[in-house]
C-alpha cells in the first residue's frame, strides 16, 4: 500500500539522524500513525506529508515517490543554496 512512501520515509529518517520518536515530536503526530507511515500499512493524509516533510527538510513530492528532488526549497534556501525557489545561488 505505502511502501514507496514507508522506503522514502526511513531514508529521510536516515539521512536526518532522527528517530521515529523525534519525528513524532516535530510533526505532531501520533506514534501509532507514524508507525503505519513507517510500515508501509498506510499512507499519510497531505497536512501530515506536510509536517513531516517540513521537519526533515525534504520535499513532499519527493516524500510521496512524486519527484526524485529531495530536497524541501525552504532547506535549500536555509543552506545558503537557493536564493529563491527555482533560483540556485552560483
Amino acid at each position: 500500500m505505502g511502501k514507496e512512501f514507508a522506503q522514502r520515509l526511513k531514508t529521510a529518517l536516515d539521512a536526518a539522524g532522527m528517530k521515529q520518536a523525534e519525528l513524532c515530536r516535530l510533526s505532531d503526530i501520533s506514534s501509532a500513525a507514524m508507525s503505519s507511515y513507517y510500515s508501509g500499512r498506510y499512507e499519510p493524509k497531505a497536512d501530515k506529508v506536510e509536517a513531516m516533510a517540513k521537519a526533515l527538510k525534504v520535499s513532499p513530492q519527493w516524500l510521496m515517490g512524486l519527484s526524485d528532488t529531495i530536497k524541501h526549497p525552504q532547506s535549500a534556501i536555509d543552506a545558503g543554496v537557493a536564493t529563491n525557489i527555482g533560483a540556485v545561488r552560483i
